[in-house]
């Protein structure tokens, strides 16, 4: 079928002696057909209009409702009211009714997370899956369940091992002096900031945060993360800068590397702040190493610091609400998982789906000391919107498929060849372990992996989306196998094949990137560090959604 904006969709139609729902129609095709084979709509009719010879008619089958734009629906009851208002703000939408799907209307993996940690300070909980199963609240509602199992809520302490995206960065020389091993937390305060108010937050953040609280041990065994109780004191460096502002990103860079030089892997913790007067308002510098934040985890600390600082400012107790699963219970939980799980059975997909690059002498570790030249692309308001929300009706996508698409198409045709081989960092968190949550989780979690892909560009763009959607679902448990096998399994020969491949590019995809926090006075940003994906591949690509665009 065709809708008014001329977008292609599937419509079922069926006929049947009982009243059949539709999440139940979606969840029994979905365990039968690919994603984009799952119809849009479903239509009861009474008979199936046939023709003079006995086929069905598809020309007298009724047009389907409207499907993409729902007539607004009020929530019913309390728990809809408290989805609507949780999901009117993940989404920053004005009105939401019952009926809206959430990828539909601009969500994605990564503000599901955010939907999810914000229905866990609510007290309440659903499975990430049921979400992206059942995404409208009406279907949602009655799988909402009271939370369960807490995780620990006292202060971590203990050793425990890396975890495969941490001995990843540790083969790249995580621990030398260099700045790229550090993302940095910004944070301006137009009133200007109270040290002694500073300090208490970030002792509070230390105490809530556990990967915060981490050092580095080596042992005969190899490197060990020690978590510690709460032995740190926080030293905030506090001095008056008059001229910051006007020399902002050299002053910035010379800030950090001071920080970064204060810093002891064996003794921890892994940041250092430092307050710097201006007297036109004040700025919280904050580096932080990579082994124990990715980005999704300094978006956490930028709204906590946040909500803190703003409760301490009125004479509020400091509250975060509850612990999610600690970076140790992660860690040691995903260990277990890689020694039960039958790895092996991911080997053949592994090595089968790369042994011609490897083979054909695409193999080795990819370093280059050329001048490196960076370029920023910005898609208009209007196009990112349409990225983000109608362009995925068609084909049931993610933004994600649409933007690989795009990339794979003119890599491949850039390079004369029509397969291609990219490096995803997935950021999503979803959950391996129902019982493991991490959507407030502090810690270096996101994790990459190859994918190869082979388009033919004569074939028409849907066969395209489909295919590299299809080649995104085809990977076993979404990718986290490749780190066990190349890092955490006692197999040189396998670890070995699985360094020989060196992917074209490097894929990071952070969705909308709220790097801005923006309260009446107070404004937090992530300044990333150079890549360091560039120390291995040839190309980088990082993807994100930045006020809108």
């Amino acid at each position: 079928r065709e809708d008014k904006a001329k977008r292609q969709y599937l419509a079922a139609y069926l006929v049947s002696r009982r009243e059949i729902s539709v999440s139940e129609l979606r969840q029994y095709l979905a365990s039968e057909l690919p994603d984009y084979m799952i119809p849009s709509c479903f239509v009861r009719i009474a008979e199936m209009p046939l023709s003079p010879n006995g086929k069905t008619d598809k020309r007298a089958l009724p047009e389907p409702p409207e499907i993409h734009q729902n007539e607004y629906v009020p929530p019913r009851n309390e728990r809809e009211k408290k989805l609507v208002a949780i999901w009117q703000d993940v989404l920053d939408l004005d009105q939401v009714g019952i009926k809206d799907n959430f990828f539909e209307s601009g969500g994605d993996s990564i503000k599901a997370i955010q939907f999810l940690a914000r229905l866990q300070q609510m007290g309440l909980r659903i499975d990430l899956a049921d979400l992206f199963k059942f995404p409208t609240i009406e279907e949602l509602s009655s799988r909402v369940k009271i939370g369960s199992k807490k995780p620990f809520q006292g202060i971590v302490e203990g050793a425990f091992p890396l975890n495969p995206s941490q001995e990843s960065l540790i083969e790249m020389q995580a621990l030398s002096a260099d700045t790229i091993w550090y993302n940095t937390l910004t944070i301006y305060n137009a009133q200007g900031f109270t040290p002694e108010k500073v300090e208490q937050v970030l002792l509070k953040m230390l105490e809530h945060h556990d990967a915060l609280r981490i050092s580095l041990d080596q042992t005969e065994q190899g490197l060990k993360l020690i978590n510690h109780g709460m032995k740190y004191k926080v030293v905030l460096q506090t001095r008056k800068e008059p001229c910051f502002a006007k020399r902002f990103l050299c002053g910035l860079n010379e800030e950090i590397n001071k920080l970064i030089s204060l810093i002891d892997y064996t003794e921890g913790p892994l940041l250092r702040a430092s307050l710097l007067q201006t007297g036109n308002g004040d700025y919280l510098i904050m580096p932080v190493h990579r082994l124990i934040a990715d980005e999704y985890s300094l978006k956490i600390l930028a709204e906590d610091f946040i909500t803190a600082y703003k409760q301490v400012s009125s004479g509020q107790e400091i509250t975060f609400g509850e612990k999610t699963h600690s970076l140790m219970e992660w860690t040691n939980r995903l260990a277990a998982y890689g020694e039960c799980y039958n790895l092996s059975k991911e080997k053949d997909y592994w090595f089968n789906n790369f042994r011609c690059q490897a083979a054909n002498g695409r193999g080795g570790n990819h370093s280059t000391n050329a001048k490196r030249k960076k370029i920023t692309f910005v898609l208009s308001e209007k196009a990112t919107k349409e990225l983000l929300t109608v362009a995925n009706w068609a084909y049931n996508t993610q933004p994600l498929d649409l933007i690989l698409t795009a990339i794979v198409l003119a890599v491949s045709k850039e390079k004369n060849d029509g397969n291609v081989l990219v490096f995803l960092e997935n950021h999503d968190r979803q959950k391996l372990m129902p019982e493991i949550d991490l959507s407030r989780t502090v810690g270096k979690i996101s994790y990459g992996f190859p994918l190869s892909i082979s388009l033919d560009e004569n074939k028409e763009m849907s066969y395209q989306i489909k295919w590299v959607k299809e080649s995104l679902r085809r990977v076993p448990n979404r990718g986290i196998g490749y780190g066990f096998l190349r890092y955490c399994v006692d197999d040189e020969a396998t670890a070995s094949k699985l360094r020989s491949i060196v992917p074209d590019l490097f894929l990071n995809y952070l969705g909308e990137l709220s790097e801005e926090i923006n309260t009446k006075n107070m404004k937090a940003s992530i300044l990333r560090a150079d890549s360091i994906a560039a120390r291995s591949f040839p190309l980088e690509l990082c993807v994100g959604v930045q006020e809108g665009m």
